[in-house]
């Protein structure tokens, strides 16, 4: 599932940001050129491998909609949410929020746009919809942050010293989602999809119901960095 590594194509380099820029705003441009560069590597390995085995491993109606589901993804989501961790590296905190509900925001409207042009769409057309929704949602997210701080700096140096720590963020945050979905993909295999649809939708309100405490992780987030780091030396 593309999907399920998306976290692995940017490589943590979204969180290296956050945690230096917090701490030395002067490293922006090459911290934000080192997202663009990692997401492009690595998210373009990713895709490749997965579009290359999912004939192997897939029917063929589903292994054509990998490839879209990856750009989608691996790119456009990856680059908009590590496009938020700069504005909470800056600590705007509200435009932080909504640039994380863009591409939600974004895909719902094409879901109802549509919905209400044809009525019925295959999965085909659905998974391009949502790859172009969430590209152009990533550009556009790219040009902001450009635009509020400045131009970005690409260095292949501080992409490969930066691996390491990038991993262990993204294998952290990877083991969190699959705790978090391992055990509806279990209800799913073993047939119980109405018990499942109703858990997902009780997982959803108690989401929406400690969101708050989210919020305030989130908002903290840059301070903690900034005290807990300034002793320790930059990549």
């Amino acid at each position: 599932d593309v999907c399920s590594s998306d976290l692995f194509s940017s490589m943590g380099s979204g969180t290296l940001l956050l945690r230096y820029v917090s701490i030395n705003r002067s490293r922006f441009g090459a911290y934000w050129g080192n997202v663009l560069l990692t997401t492009t590597c690595f998210g373009g390995v990713i895709i490749g491998v997965a579009h290359l085995c999912a004939p192997r491993i897939l029917n063929p109606m589903s292994a054509s909609l990998v490839l879209f589901a990856g750009i989608a993804s691996c790119f456009g989501g990856e680059i908009t949410r590590n496009a938020a961790m700069v504005f909470q590296a800056y600590e705007e905190m509200q435009i932080t929020a909504i640039v994380n509900f863009s591409t939600n925001v974004a895909r719902c409207a094409a879901a109802i746009g549509l919905l209400v042009a044809y009525q019925h769409v295959s999965a085909l057309c659905w998974a391009i919809a949502a790859m172009l929704v969430s590209m152009a949602v990533a550009a556009a997210s790219i040009i902001t942050v450009i635009y509020r701080y400045g131009k970005l700096t690409f260095s292949f140096g501080l992409l490969f010293r930066s691996i390491p720590e990038g991993f262990n963020y993204s294998f952290a945050t990877s083991t969190g989602t699959i705790y978090n979905d391992v055990d509806k993909g279990i209800l799913s295999h073993y047939g119980f999809n109405q018990a499942n649809g109703i858990y997902s939708f009780a997982y959803r309100v108690i989401d929406a119901a400690s969101s708050p405490n989210a919020a305030l992780l989130e908002a903290i987030v840059p301070r903690v960095f900034r005290e807990g780091g300034k002793d320790i030396p930059e990549l």
